[in-house]
């Protein structure tokens, strides 16, 4: 997620200003809520929280990223109990790679 690509994204995915009510029907490829917790971490984190919040209930290939993205916000307001049941979630999931999200928080 880097900001060129961001820069590319936000050109070719016109759907980064969607009003939030309409972030529940982006599909159940990672890609769409990528770019929109990418476009909105740094100006609304929040909506971003809720963004990949919803990427977890929503896609099925890959929620790696947006676990990753969840955990660090636990992490960063010190709630533990938020953290941990996050991992715990993240650890049961086939489609979060385990090994990634241990490697970055271990």
């Amino acid at each position: 997620m880097g900001s060129m690509q961001n820069e590319l994204n936000l050109l070719t995915f016109p759907y980064v200003l969607i009003i939030p009510e309409r972030f529940n029907h982006l599909g159940r490829e990672e890609e769409p809520y990528e770019i929109l917790v990418d476009y909105y971490k740094d100006r609304d984190h929040e909506k971003a929280l809720e963004i990949a919040s919803i990427a977890i209930q929503k896609c099925q290939k890959d929620q790696t990223s947006f676990f990753v993205f969840l955990l660090q916000a636990a992490k960063d307001r010190k709630d533990e109990a938020a953290f941990k049941k996050l991992m715990q979630s993240a650890h049961r999931r086939r489609a979060v790679k385990s090994s990634v999200v241990d490697e970055i928080f271990s």
